[in-house]
């Protein structure tokens, strides 16, 4: 009973949230559809670090794998001219990445968070690099 409660309090809440958001001048259901939009990815890297964690892996370089892989992506797209292409690209880029990161922290048994910080800076000088040749 007291879940239930508790729900429909959320529920209430959420509610007077979005009419605030209405009075004050933002369309709530833009904002609402924007946050959809931009939550597969996010929860897709969620669900991959969660099968890491699970597998005794701690990747904290997931931030890089997607920038690097976001980048490349893009890049792939506009080199081939098909989306798809682009996709495939950034999705290759990303697994190439995470396996280096796997095999890294597995037989080459070096530091999973030292690894994985390695990976994060490596992609903030690796991209401006890439954008400037690109």
């Amino acid at each position: 009973m007291r879940y239930l409660f508790r729900l429909t309090a959320v529920a209430a809440a959420l509610a007077a949230l979005l009419v605030l958001l209405y009075y004050v001048g933002l369309n709530p259901l833009s904002l609402v559809e924007s946050a959809l939009l931009a939550m597969p990815p996010l929860a897709l890297a969620a669900v991959g670090e969660a099968m890491n964690e699970k597998g005794g892996i701690s990747n904290i370089g997931i931030d890089g794998i997607f920038l690097i892989a976001a980048t490349v992506a893009v890049f792939g797209a506009e080199e081939f001219g098909n989306g798809y292409a682009g996709l495939m690209t950034g999705t290759g880029v990303g697994g190439l990445l995470g396996l280096v990161h796997g095999l890294l922290s597995t037989y080459a048994k070096a530091d999973q968070i030292v690894a994985g910080i390695g990976l994060n800076i490596f992609a903030y000088g690796f991209l401006p690099y890439f954008l400037m040749a690109a």
